[in-house]
């Protein structure tokens, strides 16, 4: 064998020593967010921990200050994320951008739109409505863009992104 063969079977086994470290710590992250209350960064979790908030249908402009809550889906198997929050015309709303192919909350929620989001340590009981309006979805793209100093014409203004309004559940409806 050659000295520049043996190089790279030593590059190529180095490479699968920190291909399997990497495997084995995004796991084990994905474990303990499962069971820690909430997601942790960009890693899902499980169910939310937390208190319901008292008033479950504030004056939502407070969260104009927050840059990223926790939302749950599924709750018959919860999953819960970290996204971007803000409001339109005293509405709140989310966004789910596709940049992240793996990413299936927002399809889950399609499922079932009974929500459940973390804002703070509160816990706010929503039900998540699609924006599929073109008017009003270029009107939550502006929003968004302004909350978060997002370039209009930047590679942002091309990704596909859903954008959900967070309406109060109707209590009579399983699925509300």
């Amino acid at each position: 064998m050659s000295r520049t063969d043996a190089v790279w079977r030593r590059v190529a086994r180095g490479a699968i020593v920190v291909a399997a470290l990497v495997a084995v710590c995004v796991g084990a992250a994905r474990v303990v967010a499962l069971f820690s209350g909430g997601p942790l960064g960009v890693v899902p979790g499980g169910r939310l921990s937390g208190p319901l908030a008292t008033d479950q249908d504030p004056d939502w402009s407070f969260t104009d200050t927050i840059q990223t809550i926790a939302v749950e889906v599924d709750p018959d198997d919860p999953l819960s994320v970290t996204t971007w929050v803000f409001t339109l015309d005293g509405e709140l709303h989310v966004a789910a951008d596709f940049f992240n192919p793996w990413k299936t909350w927002p399809r889950r929620v399609l499922a079932d739109p009974r929500v459940r989001l973390r804002i703070g340590d509160a816990i706010y009981e929503r039900r998540a409505v699609r924006v599929d309006d073109p008017a009003l979805v270029e009107r939550l793209r502006r929003a968004i863009a302004d909350k978060y100093a997002i370039a209009p014409d930047g590679v942002a203004s091309r990704i596909d992104v859903w954008f959900f309004r967070m309406d109060a559940r109707d209590a009579e409806s399983p699925s509300g």
